[in-house]
């Protein structure tokens, strides 16, 4: 037996996640490994139907829920199965998964349920399309959901904020612990590689949410001062065509590229050879392309919105900005064009943050301990609830 389980006892840990080509599904597949070299049991529900992927017999093990979106009652009896089968101690649930992973596991009693939350409730009022007695019902049910967690894990400060004033979680069960990034240097050829001074990156989902129709409307004053500024829009989203429409209406579609969906590896790629990266949000729970950013040594303008504060340090590895206001951001990004030596300072106290702060391997550990301990504490409360009833 590893030296580590003389001081804690072996558990079981089911992680709910997508399995897909992105930071976050690294970030629990990391956390999963982490949790199973500690000598514990992990078991992956994926969603999906990705079939291929699955596998009983290692440690972690994979299986793929019955639909593809874990929402159905057929997904609840196999939860309640795997439930018999494992008896595990603690559920991390994410996204599609949260409901039916936090409910069956209440009913079921699993000791331990941790939900996470990735977004803030202004971005769904923002986006969503739904209307006021629709989102009303979606917090009932969310705060319903909420209220049969243990804790539940928000991904930025503002993530906390809006657990908190929105759906009655109290603030001793709503911890911040942020998404964490493999760090990307070691995939891509150089983070001082030779960078376009004139090209700025835009990337995200293209919507109005994410705020890119603020930075073509910022584009006029910036072309008219730095005439061979290029802007590459980086994502696929329901305004893409809104958004070519009205980059053309201010003049400036010669200067805008949508680029559309690429893979993780190919963003990376290209911030790396970015001046700058811009990223608009009206709101954002923590924008996972910030901290990218930071990775590659980019410095980001950025929106002063939600989670995005906990990210970029104003003034130290990029700049905050008035959100919704396209001047501020043209003279942000001014600022950092006119300033190669400002640009290159900022960037590499981008790429230090980013190594002690949001590194995967440096900082997954806190993460995989955290949750070692939610579990014994919680062990340590049923031993002594069941020590006082035998009592009485």
């Amino acid at each position: 037996m590893p030296a580590h389980q003389s001081i804690m006892s072996r558990n079981c840990y089911f992680i709910g996640i997508s399995w897909n080509d992105s930071a976050v599904a690294d970030h629990f597949k990391a956390l999963g490994r982490g949790l199973a070299e500690r000598g514990h049991q992990v078991v992956f529900l994926i969603s999906g139907r990705r079939t291929q992927d699955e596998d009983h017999l290692s440690n972690p093990a994979v299986y793929t829920w019955p639909s593809r979106r874990p929402t159905h009652p057929r997904d609840f009896a196999f939860l309640r199965g795997l439930i018999r089968r494992y008896r595990p101690d603690c559920l991390i649930a994410n996204f599609g998964a949260v409901n039916t992973m936090i409910l069956v596991g209440r009913v079921f009693g699993v000791p331990v349920r941790v939900p996470w939350h990735h977004t803030v409730s202004s971005a769904l009022d923002i986006d969503a399309g739904l209307s006021p007695r629709m989102l009303r019902f979606l917090r009932w049910r969310k705060r319903l959901v909420l209220a049969r967690a243990t804790c539940v894990v928000a991904v930025s400060t503002a993530a906390a904020q809006d657990l908190r004033d929105v759906f009655d979680v109290p603030a001793d069960k709503c911890p911040v612990w942020p998404l964490l990034l493999a760090d990307p240097c070691t995939a891509i050829q150089s983070v001082d590689s030779v960078r376009d001074e004139w090209h700025i990156l835009c990337p995200g989902r293209v919507m109005w949410m994410k705020g890119q129709d603020i930075l073509i409307n910022a584009l006029p004053a910036l072309v008219e001062r730095f005439p061979r500024l290029r802007v590459s829009f980086v994502g696929s989203g329901p305004e893409q065509e809104t958004f070519i429409t009205l980059a053309e209406e201010q003049g400036v579609a010669g200067h805008c590229e949508f680029v559309g969906q690429v893979t993780h590896g190919e963003m990376l790629r290209r911030m790396s050879e970015a001046a700058l990266v811009v990223v608009p949000s009206r709101a954002e729970a923590l924008g996972l392309v910030n901290i990218e950013s930071l990775a590659v040594g980019t410095p980001v303008v950025a929106s002063r919105v939600g989670g995005i504060v906990d990210v970029i340090r104003d003034g130290v590895d990029g700049l905050l900005v008035q959100p919704d206001d396209p001047a501020a951001l043209a003279e942000g990004i001014a600022r950092l064009l006119d300033d190669p030596a400002e640009r290159q300072r900022l960037g590499r106290a981008a790429r230090q943050g980013f190594l002690g702060r949001f590194e995967l391997q440096t900082n997954i550990g806190q993460q995989v301990e955290w949750y070692e301990q939610l579990v014994a504490e919680r062990k340590a409360q049923r031993r002594s609830h069941t020590a006082e009833e035998n009592t009485l």
